[in-house]
């Protein structure tokens, strides 16, 4: 994700944990690393916090805690099951996870989220993973 800025966008902050102890509020001893970045340009910022676990299972327990936070139990559960392929949406985020790595974006502006998500994925795509 060093390499990662979305168009029309430009840097302002880019950091890499090793082995933190905690991600968005969350403890988990099973995060292997997490990348927090903001990005700017003329008309919004975006915020992406990103996260590798050792396993799944590590990975979805703090993916269960963050979406019941933000959206409730309801959607807690049916953003965990394997057919919503972790996705969830709030005003503010806009978060999935894939494999081992939990993406959440987040902005004032809802509406810049999801073409800043197609460039990740795009770009996961071409180079290979979260350890990009």
């Amino acid at each position: 994700m060093r390499n990662f800025v979305p168009s029309n966008y430009k840097v302002k902050t880019y950091e890499i944990i090793v082995k933190p102890s905690q991600f968005m509020g969350y403890r988990s001893k099973g995060i292997i690393r997490s990348v927090f970045s903001t990005y700017v340009s003329t008309s919004s910022t975006v915020s992406l916090h990103a996260a590798e676990f050792q396993s799944t299972f590590e990975m979805h327990d703090l993916w269960y805690a963050f979406a019941k936070k933000e959206s409730g139990t309801w959607n807690a559960l049916n953003s965990s099951l394997w057919w919503f392929s972790g996705g969830l949406k709030t005003s503010k985020y806009l978060a999935w996870y894939t494999h081992y790595t939990i993406f959440i974006l987040e902005s004032e502006d809802p509406s810049s989220l999801y073409p800043v998500k197609d460039q990740i994925q795009n770009f996961m795509s071409v180079f290979g993973g979260a350890n990009n």
